[in-house]
């Protein structure tokens, strides 16, 4: 890819970084599922309420709530969620770094810039913390001013496993893809983007699915028949807003016959999920297709 005009069907994935450290083992084990896999049916949504009612503590009981509608794609309630309660050290500064997480998906990036920047001068020096705020920060910069942007210090840090369970490295190489699907300068790392994938796609589907749609783009290609089956698969336990973002991207990207005949089946789906959600964005996808 050498630049110019980005497609209509560009589908930008982005990944941050979040620190769920200083907890009970039930509620990091809880919230690493959280972020990654969606809670769907009704049943299930409640058992998971259920099990974060039992958590007992403030910050635990609020992060884990705020993930859980972060999942189902009411990243409003996220917010609401996190503001209702104050902490203190490491684990405010978590909090903080959470509803920065909130406040940039919902487009309010100066205050989630107010967010890290409280986080990196209250962490410690050399804290995870400071990675994930410095990295978040960049997600901002990207957001608003493309060319300014880099993410190729992270990617100099070499692999770099957070407490989320995920790469630091994976997610670098994720966002400097973004940046270069915006921008047209070339990726400088295609010598370290194949084995990323293949670590992602054992370790970490959600975000091996990411990684693998941005590459796919930048490569000016669309996802292969079976590369669009393993993305659905493992999109449809993906939180809604990115399991609606994909499914936009596949429909308006379909060229083969093959792929048109999708088409209706996933407009269809896209729409009950616009039906059932709160998310501006997922109802926004299914208008523009109807």
């Amino acid at each position: 890819m050498t630049g110019g005009a980005t497609p209509a069907a560009t589908l930008f994935m982005r990944r941050r970084c979040r620190v769920i450290s200083g907890g009970s083992p039930a509620f990091e084990s809880l919230v690493r599922i959280l972020l990654s896999e969606r809670s769907e049916q009704a049943e299930e949504i409640e058992n998971t309420a259920a099990s974060i009612r039992n958590l007992q503590d403030p910050f635990e009981e609020a992060f884990a709530m705020a993930a859980l509608y972060e999942n189902q794609g009411k990243v409003e309630l996220m917010l609401n969620t996190l503001e209702q309660v104050r902490l203190s050290g490491h684990l405010e500064c978590c909090r903080r770094l959470y509803a920065g997480i909130a406040r940039e998906k919902l487009g309010l990036l100066e205050e989630a810039r107010q967010q890290y920047q409280w986080v990196l001068r209250v962490a410690p020096a050399c804290d995870e913390l400071i990675t994930a705020a410095q990295f978040n920060l960049e997600v901002t910069v990207e957001k608003e001013n493309p060319g300014e942007a880099d993410f190729g210090r992270f990617i100099s840090r070499g692999s770099c496993t957070l407490s989320s369970g995920e790469d630091l490295l994976h997610k670098a190489l994720c966002m400097e893809l973004v940046l270069c699907l915006r921008t047209g300068r070339s990726f400088r790392y295609v010598d370290l983007i194949e084995s990323a994938l293949k670590a992602e796609e054992l370790s970490c589907p959600a975000g091996y699915v990411k990684t693998l749609v941005n590459w796919v783009q930048y490569n000016g290609e669309h996802l292969t028949p079976v590369q669009r089956e393993q993305v659905l698969a493992i999109s449809s336990r993906m939180p809604i807003n990115t399991k609606a973002a994909l499914l936009y991207h596949i429909i308006k990207s379909a060229e083969s016959d093959e792929a048109r005949v999708l088409r209706g089946v996933l407009t269809e789906h896209l729409g009950r999920l616009a039906a059932e959600s709160r998310s501006q964005s997922v109802r926004k996808f299914y208008e523009e297709l109807v």
